[in-house]
């Protein structure tokens, strides 16, 4: 479709994609008691979990700690909830895939979509609460959330258009994901600083792209500074050039989702 014919058809595509994030929402909370209260509770009971074994068991030998985990684990949370769902979001809207013509990228960021606005919710109890009980103040860094938020919805984005590919053709993706998830949060600086990392594996972490995401938040919500404007630009880089190389698979193989699901 030429860019012309895709932007008449552009308010049909908002539409779908707000449709298609409102069902999601709907669907994942109804008859839940707690509602999108989950939302919340499900990574802060886990954060609890995270700050009680390496405060006070591994003595992480961070001050603060409860403060520079909730930093950084809810954006990681974010990214990966985000692949979890995403990988599967083709071969679950099956019915639409085979049934209705529309571009299916619409399927990626409408589920990108509807777990931002789940990140928001957390971010409105979290951000205050650290800035009331660790800060002790307002923050003039807040002021990088939206470039930032930004980047998480480009990363998230562009591993989750190989993944969704890939879902299609190899189930095994399912019992793949959660193993390199969890080796990923490991490999990340979230449980632990990045000047804790031995010198010579930080050029290996440097090709992590939530390495900078996650130590830019850091900065933003337990420093209280603004994030390293070199860093934040080699991690919008890499997150731009992911993204394309995520989309370009994605789009050779589009055409074919219908036939195999």
């Amino acid at each position: 479709m030429n860019a012309p014919a895709a932007a008449q058809r552009f308010p049909y595509y908002f539409e779908i994609i707000k449709n298609l994030t409102i069902r999601d929402i709907k669907v994942k909370y109804k008859r839940s008691s707690l509602g999108f209260l989950w939302t919340l509770l499900n990574p802060l009971c886990t954060a609890a979990v995270y700050i009680f074994v390496f405060s006070q068991i591994l003595r992480a030998g961070i001050d603060n700690y409860w403060a520079f985990l909730l930093s950084g684990f809810f954006a990681w949370n974010f990214f990966s909830l985000t692949l979890f769902s995403g990988s599967d979001v083709i071969s679950t809207n099956r019915s639409i895939v085979t049934r209705v013509f529309f571009p299916h990228e619409i399927l990626v960021l409408s589920n990108a979509l509807c777990k931002l606005i789940e990140y928001s919710f957390e971010l409105v109890i979290v951000i205050p609460l650290l800035c009331i009980f660790h800060l002790h103040r307002l923050p003039a860094s807040l002021l990088a959330l939206p470039l930032l938020l930004l980047l998480q919805i480009m990363v998230s984005t562009a591993f989750v258009f190989p993944l969704a590919c890939l879902r299609v053709f190899y189930k095994d993706v399912e019992q793949v994901l959660p193993i390199v998830m969890t080796a990923w949060f490991f490999l990340t600086p979230i449980v632990y600083t990045l000047d804790q990392v031995p010198k010579n594996y930080l050029g290996l972490l440097a090709l992590n792209p939530m390495v900078g995401i996650i130590t830019a938040y850091h900065d933003m919500l337990y420093l209280g500074r603004f994030p390293d404007p070199t860093a934040l630009a080699h991690t919008s880089l890499i997150s731009v050039v992911l993204l394309a190389l995520g989309y370009w698979g994605f789009y050779r193989f589009k055409g074919i989702f219908a036939e195999i699901i």
